[in-house]
């Protein structure tokens, strides 16, 4: 089982996971979530199954919904004995009309053997991963 310092938790979830995502790479965020990852929007009661099926049609709409997106500021809770990480952070979103929505988001992270296998999303403004 491979267990992540503070410092490759925080890396997997600014670099590999949010970086991808404002990278628009659909594969790199998908690299860094166990097959049967689950996403849960808690703000919104939704729920995402699975990488390469329920978590793959979430990000492509997603990532196809905004011309450009920006996850930062972030301020972290690392547990590394359990493999988990809370993470605050600042959203911008552009879609593709110019409309900017920003946002104030809290993720949860439980990491199992190096990659995300859950992670719960509290959003600030209305759910974009539909």
């Amino acid at each position: 089982m491979k267990t992540l310092t503070e410092g490759q938790l925080i890396e997997l979830v600014e670099r590999d996971y949010f970086g991808n995502v404002d990278a628009k790479d659909l594969e790199g965020v998908l690299s860094v979530l166990a097959p049967d990852a689950r996403l849960t929007v808690k703000t919104a009661a939704v729920i995402h199954e699975g990488r390469d099926t329920g978590i793959r049609r979430m990000l492509t709409d997603f990532l196809a919904a905004f011309r450009e997106g920006w996850h930062g500021d972030f301020a972290h809770v690392v547990d590394v004995p359990n493999q988990r990480i809370a993470s605050r952070f600042d959203v911008r979103l552009v879609d593709h009309g110019g409309a900017v929505s920003t946002a104030s988001n809290a993720n949860f992270f439980q990491i199992r053997d190096g990659l995300i296998a859950e992670i719960f999303v509290y959003m600030s403004i209305e759910n974009v991963l539909k």
